[in-house]
């Protein structure tokens, strides 16, 4: 006789919000803010959390400029293989910031969609090479 086939276990994620499970595919990866670290950090969240949480990583950077913390936005981005030019450029904070405000926008609009995996290393050497692979 055949044992059954085992049901694969749904990989879930958990909400840094509100601490609920979610299945991955309804998992959303945002900055936040983290006071502690003083940067943006990577946080999962629910449907039921990421609007608002969403919105108040946007209200910040729309507030007055910090140019460390508007730093630490760009490279939360980048880890995610999302290279933002005025920041590669050194362009002024404010162009930086307003760069992230529309990522932000498009993160709330569904237009971007930042994936649950491993992020990009931020090695200075293979980061030259992820954004110049010719040399």
């Amino acid at each position: 006789m055949v044992a059954p086939a085992k049901q694969e276990e749904e990989v879930r994620a958990i909400c840094s919000a509100c601490y609920q499970t979610v299945p991955l595919e309804q998992t959303h990866v945002i900055p936040c803010f983290n006071e502690i670290l003083n940067a943006y950090v990577t946080s999962y969240r629910c449907g039921k959390c990421w609007g608002p949480s969403l919105a108040e990583t946007r209200a910040r950077l729309e507030g007055p400029v910090n140019e460390d913390e508007i730093e630490t936005g760009a490279m939360f981005f980048q880890r995610y293989g999302v290279i933002v030019p005025e920041h590669i450029r050194r362009d002024p904070a404010k162009l930086v910031r307003a760069a992230l405000v529309k990522l932000v926008d498009r993160l709330r609009d569904g237009d971007l969609k930042l994936a649950i995996g491993p992020a990009i290393s931020l090695d200075p050497k293979k980061l030259k090479s992820f954004l110049n692979p010719e040399g």
